[in-house]
């Protein structure tokens, strides 16, 4: 998922924004949590990022039973319901 060349691998500090949250998101995915809360994960993913991180949350979703609370500033297919907070 982090897609990254092997010049990065060695150090962080090298890594451009999008590609930084990219290695963060499979660190996280890396661990198997029952639970994952995600604030505006993908802000700053180009579009095929994107719908690779949907696609592996919703794989782990249907065949991992994992639950995912997902802050986006717009609406995705991904989840079954949406919650919109007025003045929160």
């Amino acid at each position: 998922m982090a897609d990254l060349h092997p010049s990065y691998r060695k150090s962080g500090s090298k890594l451009f924004h999008g590609q930084a949250q990219r290695v963060s998101l499979a660190r996280t995915l890396a661990n198997d949590a029952e639970l994952l809360l995600f604030d505006d994960p993908t802000s700053a993913l180009d579009p095929i990022s994107m719908q690779n991180v949907e696609d592996v949350l919703v794989n782990k979703r249907n065949n991992q039973g994992m639950t995912v609370f997902w802050f986006l500033s717009s609406p995705l297919k991904l989840g079954f319901v949406i919650f919109v907070l007025k003045d929160g």
